[in-house]
């Protein structure tokens, strides 16, 4: 009876038509080879119709498998100490909401200055969230690093990535937000249009006192369902929480 309806479930479903279609045609040439004589011509198309219909569900189940398969494995290669340039770049330059979350930035800031002049001019948004230089988190955040900085180290640091945050505002066209935080953030992240279904996210782990400066990094998209949705939820989170930096 269980195969039965699940036969009928299958049918009404219109799942594996073709696999019954092939059994029937199959179980009426057997019955027509077994009690009336049928010339080839009429057998021949019969049977290569049946392979055609095998072929066409090998090919579908194929499809499936390679789909499941893909959807399935490992996401190891988002796990790296180091992003892709080419793939970094692509997703900043396409994006209309930019968003830049660290303690200082000021490596992300140098190397994209001309690249953030760009999207500023061309009429982006950008967002902006650092530590703030005259709060205790300047304090922590020196502490992280595995060679001796002070919390001034750590400040001027800061005041030069703001610096350069200044003369971006004189863009005229685009829309820059600069917030701070008076804590520690745990992660760093540069994130592209954050609440579309081509939302990335590149982030990275503040390691405490790490000899290695080459940070995990972890790439994440839209399609990473539950993953994406965690750290998107901590990305609004943390900007929701700064304070706006008058420059």
């Amino acid at each position: 009876m269980k195969i039965i309806e699940r036969l009928w479930q299958d049918i009404r479903q219109g799942e594996n038509i073709d696999l019954f279609i092939s059994i029937l045609v199959s179980l009426i040439l057997v019955v027509l080879e077994l009690f009336v004589d049928v010339p080839e011509a009429v057998i021949i198309p019969l049977l290569l119709t049946i392979l055609a219909l095998l072929s066409i569900t090998n090919l579908g189940n194929r499809y499936r498998i390679e789909t499941l398969m893909e959807r399935v494995k490992p996401r190891t290669e988002t796990l790296l100490t180091k992003f892709p340039d080419d793939l970094l770049y692509h997703d900043m330059d396409k994006a209309k909401e930019l968003m830049l979350i660290g303690v200082d930035l000021n490596t992300v800031l140098k190397s994209n200055y001309a690249r953030l002049e760009r999207k500023l001019t061309n009429g982006a948004s950008v967002k902006v969230m650092l530590v703030n230089p005259d709060s205790a988190a300047c304090e922590m955040a020196a502490m992280l690093h595995y060679e001796p900085m002070t919390a001034d180290e750590k400040r001027n640091s800061i005041f030069r990535s703001l610096r350069l945050l200044e003369q971006l505002k004189q863009k005229p066209r685009g829309r820059l937000e600069i917030r701070t935080a008076r804590y520690l953030p745990a992660i760093g992240a540069i994130i592209t249009d954050l609440n579309t279904h081509d939302g990335a996210i590149y982030l990275w782990h503040y390691a405490f006192k790490a000899p290695d400066t080459s940070r995990l990094k972890l790439i994440l998209h839209h399609q990473d369902g539950l993953w994406y949705e965690n750290f998107r939820e901590e990305v609004i989170a943390i900007w929701e929480s700064g304070e706006i930096w008058p420059l």
